[in-house]
């Protein structure tokens, strides 16, 4: 939503709430009904604002994991020993800054010493995004 929008939602909810408390409560109560109104509104819009900066973290982490794939694909393609082979790397981002990094790999290979060619291209790769990964190796070996 809009701040613009958002701040003109709020006025009218406190000038609501304003009018009632003075139309239904002593005037005694009236700074105490105010005081909580307002840190009533305080208190949901840091919600808000915390909420939407939580999901924006996450989207953007999202983001670099696929952009993390993508290299990863294109690795493996330009490679000539790899690039017909069926192999996914799915790649997880950590939202926190400090997680790991999660790659899993999946799909079917003709050998043990191809896997290990196809491991070294993905921490390659990987290495130049984040210093903390895993990678879970899923790779079938044909028989």
């Amino acid at each position: 939503m809009p701040p613009l929008i958002l701040i003109l939602v709020v006025a009218v909810v406190v000038g609501i709430v304003l009018g009632l408390e003075y139309v239904l409560l002593a005037p005694g109560a009236l700074p105490l009904a105010i005081t909580l109104t307002v840190a009533v509104v305080l208190v949901t819009g840091a919600a808000v604002a915390i909420g939407v900066a939580v999901l924006e973290r996450k989207r953007r982490r999202e983001a670099e994991g696929v952009e993390l794939q993508s290299r990863i694909i294109r690795a493996l393609r330009d490679d000539p020993r790899l690039g017909a082979l069926p192999v996914l790397p799915v790649a997880r981002m950590p939202v926190r800054r400090r997680g790991v990094a999660r790659i899993e790999l999946q799909g079917e290979i003709p050998s043990p010493e191809v896997r290990s060619a196809v491991v070294e291209v993905v921490e390659r790769e990987v290495k130049r995004v984040s210093r903390r990964y895993e990678i879970a190796d899923h790779l079938r070996t044909a028989a």
